[in-house]
């Protein structure tokens, strides 16, 4: 997809591949897994509370832990992964967003808080999507 910053028209739209092989319009009609939807949502949480100096610095140059983490689940554990089960270390903010690393932004949502995530959701047009998101965004670290 490409936006005009100004005025936010989107330009162009891209859903496929070869149209004639497949109709299927996979910008506009896949359904993703909220985690994956909420990964930008909680990113720009976390720049906009420290740009509003709520936060700590947090830039797409910033780097974060992609490292095994352990999140209490009631009374057990959730141990989450990236989707090809690998770790990174330390990765840039960008990075982390560009391959859809779930550990760095479990880390940034923890370090922001539910109750920020879920406003800027909300100012972005959700209407109740939020209530699905993971369990990670629920409990701030300590």
């Amino acid at each position: 997809m490409a936006i005009q910053p100004a005025s936010g028209a989107i330009r162009a739209l891209v859903g496929g591949r070869r149209y004639r092989e497949s109709s299927f319009n996979r910008a506009t009609r896949a359904v993703r897994q909220p985690g994956s939807l909420f990964k930008p949502i909680v990113y720009l949480a976390a720049f906009e509370a420290e740009r509003a100096g709520r936060g700590a610095r947090l830039t797409p140059a910033s780097l974060v832990l992609d490292d095994p983490i352990e999140i209490p689940d009631g009374s057990s554990t959730w141990l989450p992964q990236n989707f090809d089960r690998q770790f990174r270390g330390p990765v840039t903010v960008r990075t982390a967003l560009e391959v859809s690393l779930n550990i760095p932004a479990i880390r940034v949502a923890q370090d922001v808080g539910l109750p920020e995530v879920v406003q800027m959701a909300q100012s972005l047009g959700s209407r109740g999507l939020w209530r699905r998101c993971p369990p990670w965004l629920w409990e701030p670290r300590r």
